[in-house]
Formats: C-alpha cells, sequence, structure tokens
C-alpha cells in the first residue's frame, strides 16, 4: 500500500506485543507499494469472511461416543453426519455412528461401518433397562464397583493410618513432656523448645493434599432402590 505505521504498541516495557494499540499513527511513505489499496481491502475483507464462527448445525448429543467400538478394526466409533436435498428442496441431516479409524485416516485403514444413532442408542438403552432390572446383575456390578473404589483407595487408607499413629505418637511425647515440665525437670527456655520441636514435627506429619480426607462409603442395593434404576 506504501503505508508506514507508526505507535503500534502501547506500554511496551509492560505488556510488550500484548499491548497493541488500536489506533496507530498511518502515513504515507516515500517507497514503492508492494500491493495496491483495493488488493489490501479485498484480503482484509476475505480474512473476516474466514474468521467468523459458523453456527452449529447440531446442538445435542452423542451419548456413545466413544463407547461403542467398530465391528472391522476396534477403534472408538465417532459422531459423524450427512446431509441431503429431497425433491422437494428440503435438506435433510442424518445422523451416525462412525469408525473414528475411517474418519481420521480414510478408508485405506478401515471402512465407515456406520449406524444410524438413534438405533444405536435405541438399543443400548433398551439392554441397559434389561440389566438394570435384573437385581443378580445389578448386584455384581456394584460389587465390581466396590472392588474398584477398594483399590484405588487402598494405598491412601494406608497412608493415612500411618500418619495418624505418627500424630499420636507425637502427643503422647508431648503429653510426657509437660509432666516431666511440671514435675521442675525442666527449665522454661528448654521446654519451650521442645513444644516447638513437637509442633514441627506434627505440622510435617499431616500432608497438605486433602486427597487423605476419605470417605469410607461403599455402594449399596435395596430392593426399594431398584425403581430408581429402571430408565
Amino acid at each position: 500500500m506504501g503505508k508506514i505505521r507508526y505507535n503500534q504498541h502501547e506500554n511496551w516495557s509492560e505488556m510488550r506485543r500484548r499491548g497493541r494499540n488500536p489506533n496507530p499513527i498511518l502515513v504515507e511513505g516515500k517507497h514503492e507499494a508492494i500491493i495496491s489499496e483495493d488488493v489490501w481491502e479485498s484480503v482484509q475483507q476475505l480474512m473476516k469472511r474466514k474468521s467468523s464462527i459458523s453456527p452449529r448445525t447440531f446442538n445435542g448429543e452423542y451419548l456413545l461416543t466413544g463407547l461403542i467400538c467398530c465391528p472391522k478394526c476396534g477403534a472408538a466409533m465417532v459422531a459423524s453426519r450427512t446431509k441431503s436435498k429431497q425433491k422437494n428442496g428440503e435438506h435433510v441431516i442424518r445422523m451416525y455412528y462412525s469408525c473414528g479409524n475411517f474418519r481420521s485416516k480414510g478408508s485405506s485403514v478401515c471402512s465407515a461401518n456406520s449406524i444410524r444413532k438413534q438405533d444405536a442408542e435405541d438399543y443400548v438403552i433398551k439392554r441397559l433397562k434389561q440389566v438394570l432390572s435384573e437385581e443378580k446383575i445389578l448386584q455384581s456390578i456394584i460389587n465390581k464397583m466396590n472392588e474398584t473404589l477398594k483399590n484405588r483407595t487402598q494405598p491412601l487408607q494406608q497412608e493415612l493410618s500411618h500418619i495418624t499413629g505418627q500424630v499420636e505418637q507425637i502427643e503422647v511425647k508431648k503429653k510426657r513432656y509437660l509432666e516431666l515440665y511440671e514435675h521442675g525437670q525442666f527449665e522454661k527456655t528448654f521446654f519451650l523448645d521442645g513444644c516447638r520441636s513437637f509442633k514441627l514435627n506434627l505440622i510435617n506429619s499431616i500432608p497438605k493434599s486433602p486427597s487423605l480426607n476419605l470417605n469410607s462409603g461403599k455402594i449399596t442395593l435395596h430392593s426399594s432402590h431398584m425403581s430408581e434404576y429402571i430408565l
């Protein structure tokens, strides 16, 4: 365009390049323009159009994304949509679950193996209703969940038990220390130094992470709750 910009940034010492000046000084230069002003304006309009975000064509959810697998390669099935135009001019969007490998890597890796979204979700919900209506099956699921919960929390429970033991030992020593001081076997300064030492040991024994505040809750099943699981 043959122009020169000055004062493009503000508060450079603190903001650096983030401190963009919305109104820089623009003056005509003496050098030859690289592009014409018409080309510059056309490019700016094109960039502005491309920077806009297209509206979403679907606001629902694909409930089974990543949960069902391709029957051919075993990859996770992902959301897929097709758009077609009917004879009356109306556009129809059909939703599917398709092979993730096919969607990302193409037909050289796998096939689409698409299944209609509604058909897949209806089938899974129907099977869930059947499973959850059987108390034995539901109890087996709950037992597995409790076992998983136990395995995850056991290391933390052991650490918590160890810390509790350390705290109890410190409390016993502190009580004994106080008894000796009351019987005149310690000087005051020596006693205060000891108290500070106990306090420091107590602080170091307690973890800073709140993850050790565990609840030993367990999932249970009651017949009165069965209706809550049936969709």
